[in-house]
């Protein structure tokens, strides 16, 4: 790690992550066209978040497609609509977790970071918000996706 600063082109190596910075948008679409993942929901790239998300975004928004005729203008849109009706608050809720675990994580001073590391080693806090800020939504959907139970016709009780 002593190298590394002598080792770095600042000039050429290093950048800096805007990318989460971006406000909500109030829709995704426009016409025939669907954005979905970073194009629309940004995240910093830490955790995986936007990853997961836009790889969710293309199963509801194919979900809601599903049936759908694709010459109908109208059809789309309505489909569209019910898709941004399910996913925008549940992604922009998570994008903002992730902001702030960022800055829980890599933005707390000495001696708090020391208090917060033992804290979260130590008590089961960082478990609460995990399962609160997260996970209960993501087993509730989950929960939703048939593919999950082939073959049973049952769905998950959680």
């Amino acid at each position: 790690m002593q190298e590394f600063p002598d080792r770095t082109d600042f000039d050429t190596q290093c950048f800096r992550w805007e990318i989460y910075n971006r406000p909500r948008l109030s829709t995704w679409h426009k016409g025939r066209v669907m954005c979905i993942g970073d194009a629309v929901h940004p995240v910093s790239p830490y955790a995986g978040y936007g990853m997961g998300m836009a790889i969710e975004d293309g199963y509801y928004l194919a979900k809601w497609l599903d049936g759908v005729d694709l010459r109908d203008g109208r059809a789309i849109s309505t489909s569209y609509d019910e898709f941004e009706t399910q996913r925008l608050e549940y992604v922009y809720h998570n994008v903002e977790f992730a902001q702030t675990l960022t800055k829980v994580f890599h933005m707390v001073p000495e001696p708090f970071a020391t208090i917060r590391d033992w804290v979260f080693d130590y008590t089961p806090l960082l478990g609460h918000f995990l399962n609160k800020g997260y996970l209960e939504k993501a087993k509730i959907e989950t929960g939703q996706m048939p593919e999950l139970y082939a073959g049973t016709g049952e769905h998950l009780q959680l």
